[in-house]
């Protein structure tokens, strides 16, 4: 039944791209725009989201270095002051949901987009029954569980604090006199995904906000869909705002003639969103290659940013090419799952052909740089030894491993990956390096403090001391504060991309370096590659503001959603969860990250145990899953993990963002926690479920890399309860309902546009 929809699919869009073919032979639209040759750095339109208080616009993030605007018109209810490159802003009142900055520069204005903050006031109150004497503290997902920034007040009978936050789901916990307990006066509570509990504040969103669907190409027009009523709308060309000669608003409907400057550029964007007074609507990105919808033409070069599927093996544990450069530790102390497996970047060549045939386009690769050949023992307890098999203990900028395959093999990689079509990422270590590093041997001062003015040491204080702690004490973190360092680490990571001809980065621990840096990466990387695509993601555990905070124009494209994996995973894995808790976050999701965001949608990682052991139950609930990897052998557990991770895979497969497989997820690989996570990549033998979930897999990512609706198209919630989840994804004329359903039992939902349609247990349809 699946091959039969696929099929069916499959000569849909291929009709729909002969017609939108046929029809856009002639020139798409006369109307011309007045618009500087001169274009910005930054193409695809970058809304700037602002808060009561103050914030802060960088002018080199929109355009470039050493620009000087003529000057800068600021919305009603919004006070800007330029100095020293930047835009302080400040919203005094009455701001609208969304509204424009001008920066004016030789007679032209280039609009940026502002969206004002949906933040609302929430009390948070403690009685004192529970808490006679202080410290009360508050810790969740609004503070990132840092309870130093959170401090309760006592007045009378209460403990309290008020929050300032964005509708959504924050888990969270108190803190009193140090002791961690859930909220006595919430009954509302939510899994946290290790056998406990966190109480759970609910932020509502506002009702009535109006809907944006790409639904037509005709004639020479782009035509929307408009669900409710609007106040008024933004439309730009990229940063160039269109007016009425552009569109024409009837009967719900908005029709877009594209400019015709549009058809001399190979890539341009335009950029939609409308508001009412309960609030703004999704924002609309339309990506166009030569005038037209980028997925209503054949697109004849290297992956598309929204079309990227991408898989992460850590070199060491996927496959073992060349088995000569094995070098594992002989110190007897370093226990097998802590040593070197073997594998190479020979061996992830050779897999190249089952990566591809699995759906995949883009690679991210661990670290391969240099790292020491000894080994050393982890801080935490109980200190057990480790070599340096992951690759995140870099001792060189500038040499490959010779344990991973050398220089040659990693030029090989990238060759035989472009000729697939294929982008390459590589893992790149900013934060700290080894103690053995020349870097830091030669200039000792380089590093942040380790031993703290009280007598604590700086080791894995991830949010009190979040840019300067160490993670273990022979890993110095670099002082940033330096600009020397800066510059070094810097022109450290243009080397890879120019000597080895990658496609971009993921940034470990993103968090943990301030923003200037990410600022200086990026600027030095467009101005000497301006006509590469290379791509940026980083890692950071957090909360969305946190994440947020990382990305723009000027910074990095992605990060991963840890938040929404987190949530994916609590409602896949636990039968009483509800998949509208799980929908509430995805809208979080899309509302702080955009409606067509670049996030990192994931099935796990190595730093974490392994969704199918977890899904199955063979991690046991409130157990330490890092130390039982020692202790026993975890295996799947319940069949049951299988069909859920097949779950997981679709609902990424469905959503705005970039599905991210990490490796052996495809089979369902069992693991407790780091390093149990990493065994060694099976590409044989598998099991009849294992070769099930391998085949489900293949269909949802081929499916995902070839459905223009499920890469670029608008998302609308169509209905949620405790076991049934359903989706649609909308892209001119081509629209794609995604149905789940984590229930034991098979359920109906009856769709004005498919009818009756029954989801199998424990499945997901794409229709």
């Amino acid at each position: 039944m699946r091959k039969t929809i696929l099929e069916k699919s499959s000569i849909y869009l291929a009709l729909i791209m002969l017609a939108c073919l046929a029809a856009c032979k002639e020139p798409v639209s006369e109307a011309l725009l007045s618009y500087p040759d001169q274009a910005l750095l930054s193409s695809p339109v970058w809304p700037l989201r602002l808060d009561e208080g103050l914030g802060t616009l960088h002018l080199a993030d929109y355009f470039g270095t050493d620009f000087e605007p003529d000057s800068v018109t600021y919305p009603r209810g919004v006070l800007g002051r330029i100095a020293d490159g930047m835009i302080g802003l400040s919203m005094i009142a009455n701001a609208k949901s969304v509204d424009r900055i001008h920066v004016w520069k030789g007679g032209f204005a280039y609009t940026i987009p502002v969206f004002r903050s949906d933040k609302i006031e929430y009390s948070l109150t403690l009685d004192t029954a529970f808490a006679r004497e202080g410290p009360v503290q508050a810790a969740g997902a609004f503070n990132d569980w840092n309870p130093l920034a959170t401090f309760m007040t006592r007045e009378g009978a209460k403990w309290s604090t008020t929050l300032r936050l964005d509708p959504g789901q924050y888990p969270y916990q108190m803190v009193v006199n140090g002791q961690w307990m859930l909220d006595p006066g919430n009954p509302d509570s939510l899994d946290n995904n290790i056998g406990g509990y966190n109480s759970l504040l609910r932020v509502k969103r506002p009702t009535g906000l109006p809907f944006l669907r790409p639904f037509d190409i005709q004639s020479e027009e782009l035509v929307l869909e408009i669900k409710g009523q609007i106040s008024g709308f933004i439309l730009l060309w990229e940063y160039a705002e269109l007016d009425e000669q552009f569109w024409r608003l009837e009967d719900q409907r908005l029709y877009i003639k594209v400019p015709a400057q549009a058809r001399d550029r190979k890539k341009s964007e335009l950029f939609v969103c409308a508001w009412n007074e309960q609030g703004r609507s999704n924002d609309l990105r339309i990506p166009l290659l030569e005038g037209l919808p980028v997925g209503t033409q054949v697109i004849p070069e290297r992956v598309q940013r929204q079309a990227m599927t991408m898989y992460f093996p850590l070199i060491d544990r996927f496959a073992n090419g060349d088995p000569s450069n094995d070098r594992p530790s002989e110190d007897p102390r370093v226990l097998p799952p802590a040593n070197f497996f073997g594998g190479d970047l020979q061996g992830l060549t050779q897999h190249l052909d089952y990566l591809e045939n699995l759906g995949i386009n883009t690679i991210w690769i661990s670290p391969v740089a240099l790292n020491p050949t000894g080994v050393y023992q982890e801080y935490p307890e109980p200190r057990r030894w480790f070599s340096a098999y992951h690759g995140y203990w870099p001792v060189s900028y500038h040499k490959v491993d010779p344990r991973f395959g050398g220089d040659a093999a990693l030029d090989e990689l990238v060759s035989q990956a472009h000729k697939r079509g294929m982008r390459v990422l590589l893992d790149f270590v900013a934060n700290h390096v080894h103690q053995e590093h020349p870097m830091i041997i030669e200039n000792p001062g380089w590093a942040t403090t380790l031993d703290l003015d009280d007598g604590t040491r700086n080791l894995r204080r991830w949010d009190e001391h979040r840019l300067t702690t160490w993670f273990d004490d022979f890993l110095p973190s670099l002082d940033f504060e330096n600009p020397l360092i800066t510059e070094a680490v810097t022109d450290s990571a243009l080397f890879w991309i120019e000597r080895f001809n990658l496609d971009g980065f993921r940034h470990d621990a993103t968090k943990h370096i301030p923003e200037l840096f990410w600022r200086t990466l990026t600027t030095k990387l467009r101005t000497n590659f301006p006509e590469r695509d290379l791509f940026q993601i980083g890692e950071s555990f957090g909360s969305r503001e946190l994440i947020a905070s990382y990305m723009g124009p000027g910074m990095l494209d992605s990060q991963f959603d840890f938040p929404l994996y987190f949530a994916a995973r609590s409602c896949l894995i636990n039968t009483n969860s509800d998949f509208s808790d799980l929908a509430d976050e995805l809208l979080a999701s899309l509302e702080s990250f955009g409606h067509h965001h670049l996030m990192g949608n994931i099935t796990g990682n190595h730093d974490m145990a392994r969704f199918s052991s977890l899904a199955g139950a063979a991690l046991l609930p409130g157990e330490d899953d890092k130390e039982v990897g020692w202790e026993r052998e975890i295996g799947v557990g319940d069949p049951i993990a299988y069909p859920r991770m097949a779950l997981l895979m679709a609902f990424q497969s469905a959503i705005p963002g970039l599905p991210v497989v990490y490796y052996g997820d495809e089979i369902g690989m069992p693991g407790a926690g780091d390093p149990d996570s990493r065994r060694m990549m099976r590409f044989s033998d598998w099991s009849a479920a294992e070769t099930a979930l391998h085949a489900r897999f293949t269909e949802l990512l081929q499916r995902r890399k070839s459905d223009p609706a499920l890469q670029y198209g608008s998302t609308e919630l169509l209905y949620a309860d405790q076991h049934v989840l359903v989706i649609r994804r909308d892209w001119f004329g081509h629209k794609t309902f995604a149905l789940l359903n984590k229930g034991a039992e098979s359920a109906n939902v009856d769709l004005p546009e498919l009818g009756t349609v029954t989801i199998p247990a424990y499945n997901a349809l794409f229709r």
